[in-house]
């Protein structure tokens, strides 16, 4: 039956799938492209900065990872109504729309400028935070104070993401992100030959390099949809904070669950334990992101989709993607098997010791991963967010009273990859619920047609 629906939507000839096929397409190209670089990035960094300084570099990435949650869900909440907005043909609306939405998210990052570089310089202690670190507090604490800083200000400028998505044209996200990532690359490639790099540095590269590509990327669209945004209209926003709270409370606690990992390992094991598991997650977040790759489209063709009461197209593209993920768990698991083959191949590097089982462990929790994704997704598009919130608020209740409870420094962190297996089953399940909505609306729709029906 699965396999019949996933035939069936690949047969179709709607605009909507020939637009989630097209996109899907060119992320596949630029996301695959994207992904190669990231990660011959880790070998160059590694090489560039040492071990040490690369688990801080991990560390600080995750903390900063955070500061996307300070757009308050306002950016998510401006992908879903520029693609209610086209398809209920208001298109009027669009460039008021998001000039509101830069003002607002303008007087965010200035607010939170202000408190939080004080906060961070006089507060922020890096030997709390890295056990027995030999890398000066000083490079450590200024790196932390650029790279939020160059966060903040791109948290504005990435609204050009939202804008994209919005448009139903994912795929232009994904290139303007790949041109970051090679410009990082061959930046850092060429800079190394010259000039011994640390954390500041490799701070102001990736900071300096991500606000040049946004700039380029804003100039982009205001050609391609022909954008005059209006910032000094009078769009109010009010009867959306609700939604953009919703979605602000789901990326914060998304992201809560899944920085954990880092902080509980460089601050019970340290650094260079951070650094090998991070090179094992970012093996298998390879995989996640391949499978993202068809979530990133499938997001606003479920808002769309919903808007026009098509809710047939959504039955039939989660079954495409529940099987999808099922192959991906099988790439998983032979990613496990050739592990040492990999590794020596990828990072060169026999120094690094993972232990076998690792690489398995983190094959079930892919899989979990992107079934769960599917959910999240789903519930994103139709603006329903309550179950993943009260989900992630129990699940990360339950992962840190496991962590305090597991000695972790017994069993190293192989024992916080199974605590995440099965809080993400857990949250899997839960999750699942979404797809009720989903059947009762289908069921409405089409009593409510056959009705209509009759009555003609």
């Amino acid at each position: 039956m699965i396999f019949k629906n996933v035939l069936d939507f690949f047969n179709q000839k709607s605009i909507r799938s020939r637009n989630f096929l097209i996109n899907t397409s060119y992320n596949i190209f630029f996301v695959g492209a994207k992904l190669g670089i990231s990660l011959l990035l880790i070998p160059l960094i590694l090489e560039t900065i040492g071990r040490e300084r690369f688990g801080i570099w991990q560390t600080i990435l995750s903390f900063v990872a955070f500061m996307g949650v300070l757009k308050f869900g306002n950016h998510h909440n401006l992908r879903n109504l520029i693609t209610k907005l086209i398809a209920q043909s208001l298109t009027t609306e669009l460039n008021k729309l998001i000039g509101a939405t830069y003002i607002k998210l303008i007087k965010i990052s200035v607010i939170i400028l202000i408190l939080f570089i004080p906060l961070i310089y006089f507060f922020f202690i890096p030997e709390t935070f890295f056990l027995d670190s030999k890398i000066s507090s000083n490079e450590t604490l200024y790196s932390v104070l650029i790279f939020v800083s160059f966060t903040l200000l791109n948290n504005v400028l990435s609204l050009t993401d939202s804008i994209a998505y919005g448009y139903q044209k994912s795929s232009l996200t994904n290139l303007f992100q790949l041109i970051y990532f090679l410009l990082s690359y061959l930046s850092i490639l060429f800079i190394r030959i010259y000039y011994q790099l640390n954390l500041i540095d490799i701070s102001i590269i990736f900071g300096v390099i991500q606000t040049f590509t946004y700039v380029l990327f804003i100039i982009y669209q205001r050609i391609k949809f022909n954008l005059r945004i209006k910032f000094n209209s009078n769009y109010s926003l009010k009867d959306t904070r609700k939604t953009s709270f919703s979605f602000f409370m789901a990326h914060l606690l998304s992201l809560i669950f899944l920085s954990m990992d880092n902080f509980i390992i460089s601050s019970m094991i340290g650094a260079e334990e951070t650094a090998s598991y991070s090179i094992v997650n970012k093996l298998f977040f390879a995989l996640i992101t391949l499978f993202s790759i068809l979530l990133i489209h499938f997001w606003n063709s479920v808002t769309d989709a919903y808007e026009k009461k098509e809710f047939k197209w959504i039955s039939k593209i989660l079954n495409a993607l529940y099987l999808i993920a099922f192959f991906i768990f099988l790439g998983g698991l032979i990613i496990s098997f050739l592990q040492r083959e990999i590794i020596n191949f990828w990072l060169g590097d026999e120094a690094i010791i993972f232990n076998y089982i690792t690489f398995y462990l983190f094959s079930v929790y892919t899989f979990f991963h992107c079934i769960n994704a599917i959910f999240v997704y789903l519930q994103n598009g139709l603006g329903t967010l309550k179950i993943q919130i009260y989900t992630s608020i129990v699940i990360i209740i339950s992962y840190v009273l496991a962590c305090f409870i597991i000695d972790i420094n017994k069993y190293g962190y192989d024992s916080i990859i199974i605590i995440k297996i099965v809080a993400m089953g857990l949250s899997m399940v839960s999750n699942s619920f979404i797809l009720k909505k989903v059947k009762a609306h289908y069921l409405l729709n089409l009593f409510s047609t056959r009705l209509q029906s009759n009555k003609d």
